[in-house]
């Protein structure tokens, strides 16, 4: 009998709804600028992330969290956490410790807001080379990926979405839908830093000897179709696996489709069950050709109470007849596990 994942912990941290207990986020953050003070970093950011979990959004982590990944070199980072402190400067119940956060957050970002315009320019480049294969390659794959990845970055590249859609060096259109993901940051979405960060247009998890999960703030009701371009980076511990999470209302009841080492698996979790196939042949083993470290796209679909899996187009499990309704969140969850995900989506109708 397979053993349930453990970490669960993690995941109800995540999916929980916002709030807070502020007493305690002044306690980790006291710790983390003692961490950072000392030049300990990698403990200063286990702190502060103790600090948003028990407070999310709280301004003063947030501020140190930049002065972290500032000093870690990592620009665009710092950047995030300072907007996402401003974003909540109109706020009418904030404390003494949280203005003085503003300030200081104004400061930073004002010596930092040379990161975008050099980000920027780095994109710009990064783009005009990928642009420049793909137009001279005669290998019409590496041709779609490489406007593909533009398209990662430069959302509105009108020559890569023209090629893709069937001009020169193209192939099929690019899925079009509302982004749950928009390639620059995690805005709107629940969860972060440390497990799950953004770099290069491509949203990043990886825990080791736990769990995790993230998901966007938005609540998916009726028929839908979800789209994850996503891939394995490596496996980091002995039980390593991720999953594409729906109808999400809490730790113990949700729906998945796993990515396990050898199958995938569309998988039901509830208090009495935990882990369980939704029906045995629900089950399905990879073919020797499947690698999980090469980008695919998995999709969801599911209308009314049937749900159908893809991957690359091609059908993987038909199922109808859940327990309950299928509204709710969508998000991701993984274990012992590095992941990217390129796009995440919900796909026009067809």
């Amino acid at each position: 009998m397979r053993k349930a994942p453990g970490g669960l912990a993690a995941l109800l941290l995540l999916l929980a709804s916002a709030g807070g207990d502020e007493e305690s986020a002044t306690y980790f953050l006291g710790r983390g600028r003692e961490a950072l003070a000392a030049g300990d970093l990698d403990r200063a950011r286990d702190f502060l992330a103790k600090s948003l979990g028990e407070r999310e959004g709280y301004p003063p982590a947030l501020v140190a969290m930049a002065e972290l990944a500032r000093r870690e070199g990592r620009k665009e980072e710092a950047i995030r956490h300072l907007d996402a402190c401003l974003a909540q400067r109109d706020r009418g119940d904030l404390s003494a410790a949280e203005k003085e956060a503003m300030e200081a957050a104004r400061k930073m970002l004002g010596g930092l807001d040379e990161g975008r315009a050099e980000f920027a320019k780095l994109v710009a480049e990064y783009c005009e080379d990928l642009a420049k294969l793909a137009r001279s390659t005669k290998d019409g794959d590496l041709s779609k990926e490489c406007w593909r990845a533009i398209l990662v970055v430069d959302p509105a590249n009108a020559e890569a979405r023209e090629r893709l859609a069937g001009g020169p060096g193209g192939s099929k259109p690019v899925p079009q839908g509302t982004p749950l993901f928009n390639g620059k940051d995690l805005e709107n979405w629940n969860g972060g830093p440390p497990e799950w960060t953004v770099s290069g247009g491509i949203l990043q998890g990886r825990i080791v000897e736990k769990a995790t999960a993230i998901r966007p703030e938005r609540i998916i009701k009726g028929d839908f179709s979800l789209l994850c371009e996503l891939r394995v980076k490596e496996d980091l511990g002995d039980d390593a696996r991720c999953a594409i999470l729906f109808a999400v209302r809490g730790m113990h009841d949700h729906f998945g489709l796993w990515l396990w080492d050898d199958s995938w698996r569309l998988e039901r979790h509830t208090e009495q069950t935990k882990w369980s196939d939704l029906q045995r042949h629900s089950y399905r083993r990879f073919s020797d050709r499947f690698k999980r470290t090469e980008w695919h796209a998995y999709r969801i679909r599911v209308d009314g109470k049937r749900v159908r899996c893809y991957v690359d187009d091609k059908q993987i499990m038909d199922f109808t007849g859940p327990d309950r309704d299928l509204d709710g969140p969508v998000g991701l969850w993984i274990q012992d596990q590095a992941i990217e995900v390129r796009r995440f989506l919900l796909e026009d109708a067809k």
